[in-house]
């Protein structure tokens, strides 16, 4: 069963696009592209099964989360499409094998902010979006815990999500093929060898219509783009499903504990840092994430109080100063026809909002032809006003730790 919201364009020949990437973002933007009547070549280093840390999405614990202090009204809006078609998709059977499921949220804070205190709810604002939201009472905060929410969000098994995504792609007619691009070798250089992929595989590539650009870091290194600023986490999968979803905010940062339903594990997480690209496992922190998430999840402690390690994993999240990029560029030393559109720096929330920025593709896409654009100077106020709203979270992000070298 379908869940586009897209109406059908109806070309009489489809307009071929290049999707590079093979996270949840390009997975997403192909699924969509090809629900609105586009015909899609996903190329992609990394596919759905593949361990690797730059390939966070495989590993992810994928859940609808705030993070962000103020959003602008795109990317509110991206929260609130994420939620609702995750909403769907947890009521219906026919997307039982996506592994999206409502699960409670519980959110601490040993030590909240002032504003928090002084004006609750409304010092946050996913509190209006959210029906089930309310502030926990005081007889319901665990012991040093002063300030805590509640609501209703959603658990998702990503490794199911990302393989429900690239079998909706292959059902609905797109190809996905597996290389590797030459992203330091600049934008025109790495889509005219996917050019060349889809050449290969079509015998022509004189009907490409345009490029989606959703590699994540890669696609940012492809574009040349200055603003790129990764986040390396650390997650723990142990054995047993939370029932809930639960994170913790103290004076080290947050850490947090989120089931991965039907997979019979609990991924645990926290001390994410900006501009580490160190992929080797730190012990310490590992340490430091068993110990504190004890307090979150005790029913998935085993007999001897402590918790069963499955695995242990590091994950580089491509983010962006300024929010995530999600527009178009026209290429000046390719062919009239080459136009890309950039979906990329998500950051830690990549799931859910893939969701919303997928269906700007599309149209973004689909008002080529109409000459749909922005004024240059209001693009230019937006771009302003992201880079003031979509900072990072105060206290949910350390401190660069390890080796912040680039490791190419």
């Amino acid at each position: 069963m379908s869940m586009s919201y897209h109406p059908f364009s109806g070309f009489s020949v489809p307009k071929r696009v290049i999707a590079l990437g093979g996270g949840v973002v390009g997975l997403q933007t192909a699924v969509d592209l090809l629900e609105a009547g586009y015909a899609v070549n996903v190329i992609a280093k990394h596919l759905p099964g593949d361990i690797d840390a730059h390939y966070p999405s495989q590993q992810a614990a994928a859940t609808w989360a705030s993070d962000e202090p103020t959003v602008d009204a795109e990317t509110r809006r991206w929260y609130d499409e994420g939620y609702k078609q995750w909403e769907i998709m947890s009521e219906g059977n026919e997307f039982e094998a996506a592994g999206v499921v409502k699960r409670p949220c519980f959110r601490y804070w040993e030590n909240p902010p002032e504003n928090l205190v002084k004006h609750g709810s409304s010092a946050l604002w996913h509190s209006k979006d959210i029906p089930s939201f309310r502030i926990l009472d005081s007889e319901e905060l665990p012991s040093g815990v002063n300030f805590g929410t509640t609501y209703t969000t959603f658990s998702v098994n990503t490794p199911a999500y990302l393989d429900y995504l690239q079998s909706r792609i292959v059902a609905l007619g797109g190809t996905i093929k597996r290389a590797v691009l030459p992203v330091d070798q600049g934008l025109e250089q790495g889509l005219k060898v996917a050019r060349q992929l889809v050449a290969a595989e079509l015998g022509d590539s004189k009907d490409i219509h345009a490029y989606v650009n959703a590699m994540g870091t890669n696609g940012m290194r492809l574009a040349g783009d200055k603003d790129l600023l990764i986040i390396r986490d650390q997650s723990v999968h142990i054995k047993g499903e939370a029932y809930k979803y639960a994170d913790r905010i103290d004076a080290d940062g947050i850490y947090y504990a989120i089931p991965r339903v039907g997979a019979g594990l609990t991924v645990l997480g926290g001390y994410l840092e900006v501009g580490n690209w160190n992929e080797t496992v730190n012990l310490d922190c590992v340490r430091k994430v068993l110990k504190n998430c004890k307090k979150l999840i005790p029913e998935c402690l085993n007999d001897n109080g402590d918790f069963t390690v499955l695995n242990e994993y590091v994950g580089i999240r491509p983010h962006r100063k300024g929010g995530a990029r999600v527009e178009v560029e026209q290429l000046k030393d390719m062919p009239e026809e080459s136009v890309v559109v950039h979906n990329y720096g998500h950051g830690p929330g990549g799931f859910f909002k893939s969701v919303g920025a997928a269906r700007k593709v599309v149209r973004l896409l689909d008002g080529i032809g109409s000459k749909l654009e922005f004024p240059p100077d209001l693009k230019e106020k937006m771009r302003s006003s992201a880079l003031q709203d979509q900072e990072i979270f105060p206290g949910f992000y350390g401190k660069a730790g390890g080796s912040s070298k680039e490791e190419v």
